[in-house]
């Protein structure tokens, strides 16, 4: 697709040949003419999760900035081309940055941008908004994983948490549709500049607040089912941030 003229830039880089590479944000009313590119990339990539395309729309229309919570929606275009989108939340309840989807288009699945393959580069873009955020005692970026998915996410710095972690397979909507779980992978990377010591000294402290952001915030699970009220454990006394804007 074509950058319309109208659209407002959050971040911009060049890749090794050259190519000008472009971040936005889809949140506030702003770009809205990305969205239906974003909903397009989540549909074919992600078709097990169809709740996901409304609300992609519903928070591109609505304030990022909720009770506790700035609801994260990021577009990436390489000349004016889509390249990649990621949804995310940023927890400022458990100071943890959730990475819901993403995706990056096939074609630019190989750009190099500073001798870094382009999801590689993402995550960092990314977490530069993320970090004066949520400030001082933030526990870095958590995502759900599928087992084909390691072999290429553990070698670019994400660490599996040893959770047994189920994922909510209808979202949302499990009050309507049933609580049927799978079980997957919490992966977590670290703030940045950790040694290994601290890494492993801040790791178990992560298991609960990583859980309880997709659980209870995100999917919005009962915490007196007794796996969830296990894998939060305190953190079902903390009061969850609100989705709903104000």
């Amino acid at each position: 697709m074509s950058t319309a003229d109208d659209v407002e830039v959050l971040l911009t880089d060049v890749a090794d040949t050259g190519e000008l590479v472009e971040m936005f944000v889809v949140t506030d009313g702003k770009n809205l003419c990305f969205v239906e590119e974003m909903c397009r990339m989540q549909i074919e990539n992600f078709p097990h999760r169809p709740f996901v395309p409304d609300e992609i729309r519903r928070d591109a229309l609505l304030p990022s900035q909720r009770d506790g919570l700035v609801v994260a929606q990021w577009f990436y275009t390489v000349d004016g081309a889509t390249a990649s989108y990621h949804l995310s939340d940023i927890n400022l309840v458990r100071r943890t940055h959730t990475i819901k989807f993403g995706s990056v288009e096939k074609p630019f699945r190989r750009t190099m941008l500073r001798e870094r393959r382009f999801n590689l580069w993402l995550i960092p873009s990314q977490r530069a908004q993320v970090t004066p955020l949520i400030g001082d005692g933030w526990l870095g970026s958590f995502a759900e994983a599928a087992d084909y998915s390691l072999p290429v996410l553990l070698p670019a710095g994400w660490i599996p948490l040893p959770i047994d972690y189920q994922e909510p397979v209808h979202g949302p909507s499990w009050r309507e549709l049933g609580l049927e779980t799978e079980r997957t992978t919490i992966i977590w990377m670290p703030p940045d500049a950790l040694t290994e010591a601290e890494i492993a000294e801040l790791q178990p402290r992560v298991l609960q607040p990583a859980a309880a952001s997709f659980l209870l915030d995100i999917y919005g699970l009962d915490a007196s089912i007794p796996w969830v009220a296990e894998l939060c454990g305190d953190q079902v006394d903390v009061a969850r941030p609100q989705r709903e804007p104000r």
